[in-house]
């Protein structure tokens, strides 16, 4: 196989600039780059781990060779050493984007004549298979695993990004979540909408891309349709198992609705995949927001999402404006209201009275399971430390009522960058204090840890082992409160919290508030000395992250023995 693909041979050892990585075998190889499983040691608190990671090698197919491990370049006119910068600019572009459903770049590095990158392995295998081995998949897992690849995509549109080859090969599954991998033909574009190079932007894949992407020149605006295009034809192979007609193909017979309707899908989702396939742009919906958005409206209540460690739970969806023109639901057999009453009873004013009375108890009973409002409620402080509210959930630790520098429970509180006690008016690497260098534990140290330097007495930093506890043993639901977004997280004793999504802040800008959460631990990643571990959520997931940035200013919920 390594005859073949030309790639380095089992063994062969990769000098990173923070790891060394030890090639373990061949993953594959595409027109751009080979792709390797290797193994590399990350020292920790339990001594050196192995890890696994994916190391991608710029590796033209038709244009580099190889002598021993070094890359040689048969190119004449300069095509490989733009196509190399192309690969570096991509490895940056992704390092830039942290979202649960977008593969993590750990490092990019020179070596051997040509360029890496090193990424998270992920070996839950790819959603292309997934897909074969199950023949298809069913409406509810299609349309949870679509929010997730939606969500990314947005994501990655709001910062200036294109996939530009979105299918099921480029998807992985990680303990049953959707990751969006190989941004080989992904381009970048400022906040005016030009693009950051003036490379043609890639053909894509035959049946995934539309029609304009074969001939696409920059200079046009932020293509994102190309991209819905693309999601809309992932929906459709997952939802009959089959490749989705080349866009060639819908425009000279049609969308294959029929396909889809043989497959037993609601006509809601038909209309929504025929949308985004159109042959036409301007016919798609103009953004992942409005996909997601159609999406939402469908998922089922108390549908079952895998979170945290792969633990089942039940997210309830809390609805911030209910809408009075939909009427309770209630079972076919149920009568209805006033109906029953006004059989048995003889005089109008007896019954229009139990009316009321019906009425005003269901209105009672509806606010008190709600905490008397239509947004949530959480348990009041259960007892102060130094001035400061904390709530006892059952766990081994206590959790502050509020976010540090906050003075309510939904308020966003202080943005810190992890081991730092301050708040700074830009938060970027160079002003960063602890990026880079090599600091342990920092949990109840007032030089590193920002609860305990603003807080004092016993407050610290939650570690990482404290915020698995956290996930795996409270109850979440993602409601509103004071008018912000985020999750009420109830402990295995009934009281609960409030966690705000308040977002993160780089450079100047405050990102996604109101959509995502980002908490810091008080724990480094391994020997790693730029990410530390955080609790990140969104309406739709909640887990401790492998890390992130140090430098990145993120919310502080501070916990008390």
């Amino acid at each position: 196989m390594n005859d073949i693909i030309k790639g380095l041979p089992a063994g062969t050892v990769l000098r990173g600039k923070a790891y060394q990585y030890k090639i373990v075998k061949t993953l594959g190889q595409g027109s751009f780059g080979i792709t390797y499983l290797a193994s590399v040691k990350i020292e920790g608190a339990l001594g050196a781990i192995d890890a696994s990671v994916a190391v991608k090698e710029f590796f033209m197919k038709d244009i580099n060779g190889r002598t021993g491990i070094s890359v040689t370049s048969g190119s004449q006119h300069g095509l490989c050493e733009d196509y190399k910068r192309k690969f570096v600019r991509e490895a940056r572009n992704l390092s830039r984007l942290r979202h649960p459903n977008i593969v993590r770049v750990v490092e990019a590095f020179e070596a051997n004549g040509t360029v890496y990158y090193a990424m998270e392995y992920i070996n839950g295998g790819s959603l292309d298979d997934y897909i074969l081995r199950h023949g298809r998949l069913s409406e509810q897992e299609t349309v949870r695993l679509a929010r997730e690849i939606c969500s990314a995509l947005q994501f990655m549109h709001k910062n200036g990004m294109l996939h530009l080859d979105l299918k099921p090969l480029n998807i992985m599954l990680r303990d049953g979540h959707a990751v969006l991998i190989d941004f080989g033909l992904s381009k970048q574009y400022d906040e005016n909408g030009d693009p950051e190079s003036s490379t043609k932007v890639g053909g894509g894949t035959p049946g995934y891309a539309p029609l304009e992407q074969a001939s696409y020149r920059d200079g046009k605006g932020f293509p994102v349709t190309m991209d819905i295009y693309a999601l809309g034809a992932t929906i459709y192979k997952m939802l009959t198992g089959r490749r989705p007609p080349v866009a060639a193909d819908i425009l000279n017979d049609g969308f294959p609705s029929g396909e889809l309707r043989k497959a037993g899908v609601s006509p809601w989702l038909v209309s929504l995949i025929k949308q985004c396939m159109s042959t036409t742009r301007k016919d798609r919906p103009q953004s992942a927001d409005e996909v997601l958005e159609e999406l939402n409206r469908h998922a089922p209540t108390g549908e079952e999402t895998m979170l945290g460690d792969g633990e089942p739970i039940v997210v309830e969806v809390v609805s911030e404006k209910p809408k009075p023109s939909e009427p309770p639901k209630r079972e076919p057999s149920e009568p209805k209201p006033g109906e029953a009453v006004e059989k048995k009873s003889k005089k109008p004013w007896i019954a229009a009275l139990c009316v009321a009375v019906c009425v005003v108890g269901c209105v009672c009973a509806i606010l008190f399971s709600r905490g008397g409002s239509p947004e949530a409620r959480v348990s009041p402080a259960t007892g102060t430390i130094n001035g400061h509210g904390y709530v006892d959930l059952g766990l081994s630790v206590k959790w502050a009522t509020c976010n540090v520098g906050a003075s309510s429970p939904e308020g966003y509180g202080n943005y810190y960058a992890w081991g730092e006690t301050s708040t700074k008016s830009s938060y970027t690497e160079d002003n960063s204090a602890t990026y880079e260098k090599s600091i342990g534990e920092i949990s109840g140290n007032a030089s590193y840890d920002a609860a305990r330097a603003n807080w004092g007495s016993s407050w610290r930093l939650p570690t990482a082992s404290e915020i698995d506890e956290l996930i795996n043993k409270c109850q979440r639901t993602w409601t509103t409160m004071g008018g912000h977004a985020g999750y009420k997280v109830t402990g295995p004793n009934g009281n609960s919290i409030f966690l705000p999504a308040a977002g993160w802040r780089y450079g100047t800008s405050l990102y996604y508030a109101g959509e995502y959460g980002y908490y810091w631990s008080a724990t480094p990643y391994g020997s790693d000395t730029q990410d530390a571990y955080y609790l990140y959520f969104s309406s739709g997931d909640f887990y401790r992250s492998n890390g992130y940035r140090r430098y990145d200013g993120q919310s502080v919920r501070a916990v008390s023995e």
